[in-house]
C-alpha cells in the first residue's frame, strides 16, 4: 500500500474517531454546546418515559431528578449522559451544554405530556426565541 494511501486512512480514521469522541475545531463551541444540550434532552426524556413504562406516572415536578435515579431502568438512561449535565452544586439538576439548568414540566405540553427546557446560549428562560424544547 502506498504511503499516500496509508496517510490519507490515518487522516480518515483521525476525523471520525474525532467525531465519535465530541471533538469539533477550536471555534465551534456554540455548536458543540447546542449538539450536548440536545443529546441531554434526548437522554433525559427517553429516562422519563422508562420511568413512566415501568411505573404508569411521569415524575413529579419537585423532585424528578430524584425519582429518575432511584428507578432502575431510568437510571441506565441518565448515567449515560455526559459529565457537563450533571450540576456539580446540585446533584438534583442537570444542566444544558451553556451551564443553565433544565427545566422539567410533567404535563407542561398540549395533551398533558412532559416537556424539558433549556434556556439556550442566552441563559434567559423569558426569551423564548433561543429556548430548546423537547416532549416526548
Amino acid at each position: 500500500m502506498s504511503e499516500k494511501i496509508k496517510l490519507l486512512i490515518a487522516v480518515l480514521l483521525g476525523c471520525v474517531l474525532g467525531l465519535v469522541v465530541g471533538y469539533l475545531p477550536t471555534g465551534c463551541g456554540h455548536d458543540h454546546d447546542l449538539m450536548d444540550t440536545e443529546a441531554s434532552l434526548m437522554l433525559i426524556m427517553s429516562a422519563i418515559e422508562e420511568y413512566r413504562k415501568d411505573t404508569g406516572n411521569y415524575p413529579s415536578e419537585s423532585d424528578w431528578i430524584s425519582e429518575l435515579k432511584a428507578n432502575a431502568k431510568s437510571q441506565k438512561r441518565i448515567w449515560i449522559l455526559s459529565e457537563n449535565a450533571w450540576s456539580v452544586e446540585n446533584p438534583n439538576e442537570f444542566r444544558d451544554g451553556w451551564g443553565t439548568s433544565i427545566e422539567y414540566s410533567p404535563n407542561g405540553r398540549m395533551g398533558g405530556g412532559p416537556v424539558l427546557t433549556s434556556a439556550g446560549p442566552d441563559g434567559d428562560m423569558t426569551t423564548v426565541e433561543d429556548n430548546m424544547r423537547r416532549t416526548r
